[in-house]
């Protein structure tokens, strides 16, 4: 049974004519970003007076505008993005929607009353995700796009906040905010809004370690990053039950075609649902309209129960438009081709051919034929010829990758007279002889505007107030959002007024109502003190929760603190017996070895013998879905002995302050970029948190806190977590997963450079993809910023010989920055034939756009 509340529709603009789009396909809601802080700096996107002509016309349609200010924000931007929320609270928008909880902490700090939603780059995807943001005064949340319905029915079942997911549209192959690839290969990073898309090139699968240099293994396609597009038009009953509040369409950087098509039939097939819940079904003209604005072949995503192989696009990571056929002939010197037709086709669209030899190539229809006669369209079922520019052969397939008649409903839409892009609005014109007349201009909501002539009506002369006079005038409405609905008139017959002051009078009555429909937008002020603290104090929101506390626990000020995490029993014993402080043990498992109580306490023994602290990992991602697996896991490290636990997602950290008293350690996938994030996450018992590897040196010199920071300095950094795995999709030809699992690190993915991924897959059948170097500060670490950092090495991946090895050699430039500068070059070729790979300094030195 439907909800009683529609769910909300929310189409996305990148720019001024997808907006109109949005609105004239029927969306309840736009998203859109500003010209800084969005996760879409590729788009046009809006500068702030355009934002203020966004939200006035969202408004008056009765629509709603959420402002994407989606990105991890530098402690030196922070006042300006600090400020640029106030400047839309002050515009009037209905939310914003944030990822950084440095901006988060500091909005609810200086304000308050503005409404934020969480982005998906959050990784919410479980309950205590949700409860943790709402409990920081959240409104929505943008789900995770890996859960399937039951997960999200309940997160909101169990919640209480609203709840937004992704319909339609492109879909990260990388849980969204924990992709670090654009960032680390090319500096472009997609926690900024720069995202370089290296999922959509092209890779191989092959064997890597011993057999390293074996031919790529044979796979369906070369394309084995980039994802389908998502489609969940067949599931809009099971998300009204799942209680979702707003489907959201990715695409602002699509154009406006695309924004028109995809909202319109989410529009028909939504309002089909709700006025026949029993009898929903979905078209399959629907279909192959989204085919043809837009798609890299569709699926229902994880949401549909899909995983691995029915995800992805192997053979193209682009539009492929709408299949139209198969090349029967082709004559050579006229480039004219045959073929029966599986879609509507005519002059103007544009045809993409997939050419067995040479490529693909894309041609417009400029002539069309059919039994010799030249026509101008012809429909599905047809034979016909048509013209193309380039060479193709018998066999070849046809797609229509752009269609005319789309452009023509766009252009219809957008129309200067478009029904959809006006507001209907009922006239009442009076008045008596020698008196004022007034008109009034009313719309369906009871809002009002009204005018008053100065001049009083006259005797006419020779063009007296008929309705045919009084409905042209009014009527002229072209250049404002309204548009005449009824005319009621009561008027002594043969009056007549100057027709300059009738249409003055027209444009004040239409100012009036226009004012008179904004209003309940408007808000008071909010100016912002000159001086803005960065680390603002702790914000209550009501009496049932309790206040942060900006405590945390002592400082360490002694020395350098040395970091490892390891994969397995014997590699704790080497970090230990070579001087590591912290060593982490657990989370995802990545070579095999599975940690239960027994390794545990065997490894807490271990460390402590050494005078090392053991610190318990819990697993990166805790899905609703998985909750037994996972409170085993947190129910296990919080009865161990051990001196912490390892937190890298922000349910865990919800559960995990419910029970205990413990350390706990916040790891960098929480992405803590600022000093606001950092005092956002102290507590009492938050003992160290580990810093965003995007973080140049000079930004982390920079960072204001009371806590103990890490910071990651040797080792394989992962790019990507995902719940797909190239390894069942390209060796499990059967379906059944190929149990490859106990092989971890002899596969890799190798891109058109030749550098080889490694692929690593987890406990739960996650990958893990590692960079093709290893992070290197060896030589660096006598830099100033380093000196009160923990110094982390990420070794869970390595044998436990290699442990020792690394280990040592960091603990003596620990001992002796001045060490590194004396043997550094000999050290990093050490190194290198250490772990068998290339290095990098990561964003230290360079940044990150």
């Amino acid at each position: 049974m439907a909800t009683i509340q529609p769910m909300e529709l929310l189409a996305p603009a990148g720019d001024r004519e997808a907006l109109l789009a949005g609105i004239a396909a029927g969306a309840d809601a736009v998203y859109l970003g500003g010209k800084a802080f969005s996760a879409r700096q590729s788009a046009a996107n809006f500068d702030l007076p355009m934002l203020e002509e966004a939200a006035n016309l969202l408004h008056l349609h009765g629509k709603k505008l959420y402002v994407t200010v989606n990105t991890l924000i530098a402690d030196t931007e922070m006042p300006a993005a600090l400020r640029y929320l106030a400047d839309l609270y002050n515009l009037g928008v209905d939310a914003v929607i944030v990822q950084d909880l440095g901006l988060i902490h500091l909005a609810r700090q200086y304000l308050p009353e503005l409404k934020l939603h969480a982005s998906t780059q959050m990784t919410i995807h479980n309950r205590e995700g949700a409860i943790w943001l709402k409990t920081r005064g959240i409104d929505r949340v943008v789900l995770a796009r890996e859960l399937t319905l039951e997960e999200i029915a309940a997160i909101v079942r169990d919640s209480g906040l609203e709840v937004e997911v992704f319909v339609h549209g492109a879909l990260c192959v990388c849980y969204s905010g924990q992709c670090l690839m654009s960032s680390m290969i090319g500096g472009r990073s997609g926690n900024r809004g720069r995202c370089a898309q290296p999922c959509r090139m092209e890779y191989h699968l092959v064997r890597s370690g011993r057999e390293r240099g074996h031919e790529p293994i044979p796979a369906d396609g070369t394309y084995l990053l980039s994802p389908k597009d998502l489609a969940l038009l067949p599931l809009l009953p099971g998300l009204d039950r799942a209680g979702v509040r707003s489907l959201k369409i990715e695409g602002r950087m699509k154009r406006p075609e695309y924004v028109f098509t995809v909202t319109s039939i989410y529009r028909q097939a939504l309002d089909r649902y709700y006025h026949h819940p029993q009898d929903f079904q979905v078209d399959p003209g629907e279909w192959q309209e989204l085919e043809q604005a837009f798609n890299r072949g569709f699926s229902t995503g994880y949401a549909g129960g899909n995983r691995n192989h029915e995800l992805m696009s192997f053979t193209r990571p682009n539009n492929r438009g709408v299949y139209l056929g198969r090349v029967a002939f082709f004559d050579k010197l006229q480039r004219r081709l045959r073929l029966k037709l599986e879609a509507d086709l005519e002059i103007g669209d544009e045809v993409e051919a997939w050419v067995s030899q040479g490529g693909r190539a894309v041609s417009p229809v400029r002539e069309l034929f059919r039994d010799g006669r030249k026509i101008d369209q012809a429909p599905r079922g047809s034979v016909v010829e048509l013209t193309i520019d380039h060479k193709v052969f018998p066999g070849d397939r046809i797609f229509k990758v752009f269609s005319i008649q789309n452009d023509r409903r766009l252009k219809q839409g957008l129309a200067p007279d478009s029904v959809a892009l006006k507001i209907p609005c009922n006239a009442e014109v009076n008045g008596n002889a020698g008196g004022a007349l007034r008109i009034t201009l009313r719309d369906a909501t009871g809002n009002r505007g009204t005018a008053l002539s100065d001049t009083p009506l006259q005797p006419a002369k020779n063009r007296p107030l008929t309705r045919d006079v009084l409905e042209e005038q009014l009527g002229r409405l072209g250049n404002t959002p309204f548009r005449l609905g009824g005319l009621e008139i009561s008027l002594p017959e043969n009056v007549m007024l100057p027709i300059g002051e009738l249409n003055q009078l027209r444009r004040k009555a239409i100012q009036e109502l226009t004012a008179k429909k904004l209003d309940i937008y408007r808000r008071p002020r909010v100016k912002l003190p000159d001086s803005l603290s960065l680390t603002a104090g702790p914000v209550k929101f009501d009496g049932s929760q309790a206040e942060k506390s900006s405590g945390s626990v002592p400082v360490q000020s002694e020395g350098r603190l040395l970091s490892v995490w390891v994969g397995d029993l014997e590699g704790v014993a080497a970090a230990a017996g070579e001087g590591a402080a912290l060593i982490y043990a657990g989370g995802d498992e990545l070579t095999g070895f599975h940690w239960d109580e027994k390794s545990f306490r065997e490894a807490i023994d271990i460390a402590h013998l050494s005078r090392a602290e053991l610190v318990v990992g819990l697993p990166r991602i805790n899905r609703e879905g998985q909750r037994g697996i996972w409170e085993q896991c947190l129910e296990l490290a919080l009865g161990l002995p051990a001196d912490g636990i390892m937190i890298s997602d922000l349910g865990t950290l919800q559960r995990v302050q419910e029970y205990g008293t413990g350390p706990l350690y916040l790891n960098y996938p929480l992405n803590c970029f600022n000093s606001a994030a950092l005092a956002e996450l102290a507590g009492p018992r938050i003992a160290q948190i580990t810093i965003s590897p995007e973080l140049t040196l000079e930004q982390i010199s920079g960072l204001k806190t009371g806590i103990r920071l890490e910071c990651l300095v040797q080792g394989p950094l992962e790019l990507m977590v995902s719940e797909y795995c190239p390894l069942h999709t390209v060796l499990g030809k059967t379906g059944a997963c190929p149990g490859l699992c106990s092989n971890r690190g002899q596969f890799a993915l190798r891109d058109r450079l030749n550098l080889d991924f490694p692929i690593y897959p987890d406990q739960y059948c996650r990958m893990h993809l590692l960079n093709s170097v290893d992070l290197c500060l060896y030589a660096d670490l006598d830099h100033a910023a380093f000196s009160g950092l923990v110094w982390r090495l990420e070794l869970k991946t390595l044998p436990a010989q290699k442990v020792a090895a690394i280990v040592r050699l960091y603990r003596q430039v620990a001992n002796d920055p001045g060490i590194a500068a004396r043997h550094g070059d000999i050290v990093l070729d050490q190194l290198k034939e250490l772990t068998g790979r290339g290095i990098t300094k990561g964003h230290y030195f360079r940044g990150v756009e």
